[in-house]
């Protein structure tokens, strides 16, 4: 009874107006602007963008609505390298793929991590709430929904997103299927190294630790990057000796260098 005197309102009819069209549209050019329309009347937003993670890969860019004259600010510099310190793409290399994440200065650790000193400050978000949807096996979808003249999502506003999260992730699937997007910069072999050192031995965690302590970084600096404390830097380090069988930094930079152009054997 509930279900049929929900069914009955006419909001319900006009959403489901809406959601035909996006089913009818999940694999046209232009499915990402009616999407965002058609999510204004569920969460209101200023910005859209769809993104595709892969292991060892830049994003690529499927869809973004921000003006020409700030696409080298927000979108080319995250492409460039910022985008290893975003939390979303932390939370993607931790083993998060699906589901639907908060990140503001309120709901997470930015304040202090160089993503939001360097990056997340300047776009001046109230609030950004990320759809994550696996396409595949490697494959992560991220659509970001940016909230700037707004305040933070309400609890209601969330929820209605949590609801309609299958519909979302159905459709973002099949307009990616169609439109696979612009690769970021190529990536250089070193990174590609970086990227892939030790993956069958090491958490996903450790491994970005490791990557960082391969690029230089000293433990508090790392800690920073990565929103952590210097303490728990420690615990990885040692625990990454243990799992690669060195005991010191130099030890682990001499391994990594022999083991480039061949692949680590378990043990």
């Amino acid at each position: 009874m509930q279900l049929t005197r929900l069914l009955a309102k006419w909001e319900v009819a006009d959403w489901h107006q809406m959601l035909a069209r996006l089913l009818e549209n999940s694999t046209h050019p232009g499915f990402p602007d009616l999407l965002s329309h058609s999510l204004q009347s569920l969460l209101a937003h200023d910005n859209v963008v769809i993104k595709s993670y892969r292991p060892g890969c830049r994003p690529q860019i499927l869809y973004e609505d921000y003006p020409a004259q700030h696409h080298e600010r927000y979108i080319a510099r995250y492409l460039d390298d910022i985008y290893r310190l975003d939390p979303v793409s932390c939370s993607i290399v931790d083993g998060r793929t699906s589901g639907i994440l908060r990140i503001n200065p309120r709901t997470c650790q930015l304040h202090g991590t160089d993503y939001y000193r360097h990056y997340y400050q300047e776009l001046d978000l109230a609030d950004e709430i990320d759809v994550l949807v696996p396409a595949d096996a490697r494959t992560t979808l991220v659509m970001s929904i940016g909230r700037r003249s707004r305040r933070p999502a309400s609890t209601r506003e969330l929820q209605a997103l949590h609801n309609v999260y299958p519909i979302l992730q159905h459709l973002l699937r099949s307009f990616s299927e169609q439109h696979p997007g612009q690769a970021g910069p190529a990536i250089s072999p070193l990174e590609a190294a970086l990227a892939t050192f030790a993956e069958d031995l090491l958490t996903p965690r450790e491994r970005q630790v490791v990557r960082l302590m391969l690029q230089g970084n000293p433990g508090k600096l790392i800690a920073r990057h990565l929103g952590i404390s210097h303490g728990t830097v420690k615990v990885h380090r040692r625990n990454i000796y243990a799992r690669l069988s060195v005991s010191s930094q130099m030890q682990l930079c001499d391994l990594f260098l022999k083991q480039t152009s061949r692949p680590l054997a378990p043990p």
